[in-house]
């Protein structure tokens, strides 16, 4: 499964009970009032060549969360509320736009929660999902119907035709979904199983750098601090490079980096390091801090700074 995808009208949500249930005491309910929650993550993603930063991009964003059991299943409805981008050059962020406008369809979701994994396995919406899609592409080609350029008609082509190949497969949908760093924090075995927290456990990150890359990153978790009602933990990756195609890494970056860098190849490494705090009593995730680095040495590299807080 691919993780961490960067670059990727108001709406409210109208609450009409709010309950203290535990999730833990009520998983085997027929059905439950929801949970309320809501959190604001801010993420900054910087590129450096030759370690000065040539772009940079600060995204803010506003979830709202439902959580409820329905017949012995955790469903979780998720509402992107709020979507702020700002992008350094400033001519990046029209494409920028379109992918901030996709995410507004792909984040506002209901979804079924696995019972081992804490993961999605369902899209309960997905039939809306899809329509919302058909009106979005309909609108991006009338708002783009004056290109004359063929490259750029070609440019916007291929990016209805990802996303579309996409979003038209509920696999891949899930996936993408889980790729964007929220969706991977929020839903993860907490939600099912707080025991499970602690065990170290291998994610496959999807290279920002390089297409087509996969990286096993094996994670070991160790507790900081805790009490009663709440966990802090500390996470961070280490990766074996006998498991990543560095065949391939090296020759995408001749290709594509080298001839901006000047620098032959020198080696890969990626940095993987999150301090989270769950409420054990809730069964949900309070706040978190997540740092991403992936970088050939000294050449290029790209660093993601996460932050994710719970908010009344």
């Amino acid at each position: 499964m691919s993780r961490f995808k960067f670059f990727d009208e108001d709406e409210s949500i109208h609450v009409e009970n709010k309950v203290d249930a535990e999730i833990g005491e009520v998983i085997d309910s027929e059905q439950t009032e929801p949970i309320i929650l809501k959190y604001r993550c801010e993420q900054t993603v910087a590129t450096k060549f030759n370690n000065v930063i040539t772009n940079h991009a600060t995204t803010k964003r506003e979830f709202h969360v439902k959580n409820k059991i329905d017949k012995g299943n955790l469903i979780v409805e998720v509402l992107l509320f709020d979507n702020i981008i700002q992008i350094n050059p400033s001519n990046l962020s029209e494409a920028m736009d379109l992918f901030s406008s996709l995410d507004l369809i792909k984040c506002n979701v209901t979804v079924q929660v696995d019972s081992e994994t804490g993961k999605i396995n369902k899209i309960l919406n997905y039939g809306e999902v899809l329509k919302n899609w058909e009106s979005f592409k309909k609108n991006i080609k009338e708002r783009y119907s004056f290109l004359r350029s063929s490259s750029a008609e070609i440019e916007l082509q291929k990016f209805i035709y990802l996303a579309e190949a996409q979003i038209k497969d509920e696999k891949l949908l899930i996936e993408d979904i889980h790729a964007k760093l929220f969706f991977d924090l929020f839903f993860d075995r907490y939600l099912v199983n707080l025991s499970e927290v602690y065990k170290p456990y291998t994610l496959n990150y999807s290279s920002q750098l390089f297409e087509g890359v996969s990286v096993p990153l094996h994670v070991s978790s160790e507790i900081v601090f805790e009490k009663p009602e709440f966990v802090e933990l500390k996470k961070q990756s280490k990766i074996d490079l006998k498991e990543i195609d560095t065949s391939n890494i090296k020759k995408q970056y001749d290709q594509k980096f080298q001839p901006i860098v000047g620098y032959k190849f020198s080696s890969y490494d990626f940095q993987y390091q999150v301090r989270q705090v769950i409420n054990t009593d809730l069964s949900l995730i309070e706040e978190a801090d997540v740092f991403l680095a992936e970088e050939v040495k000294n050449n290029v590299e790209i660093i993601v700074d996460y932050k994710l807080r719970r908010i009344e």
